[in-house]
């Protein structure tokens, strides 16, 4: 078994803090969470990033006006 890349530990990092970040912001409403994941792929496919990380998930969050952090 090959070691994690360090791209790919950092992917593992930026995934986890980006569920974190949506978690934390949606407080489990999945009706907040629907409109947030909407959002983050379109700041995805308009800034053409393929992943998610704490920062596309806070753009995407101001995008909706959801809450203050």
């Amino acid at each position: 078994m090959n070691p994690p890349t360090p791209s790919a530990a950092n992917a593992d990092f930026a995934t986890t803090e980006a569920i974190a970040a949506i978690t934390r912001i949606t407080n489990g409403n999945f009706r907040l969470t629907t409109r947030l994941v909407d959002q983050i792929e379109r700041v995805l496919e308009i800034n053409q990033l393929s992943t998610v990380t704490k920062e596309v998930v806070e753009a995407a969050r101001e995008n909706l006006v959801i809450g203050i952090m």
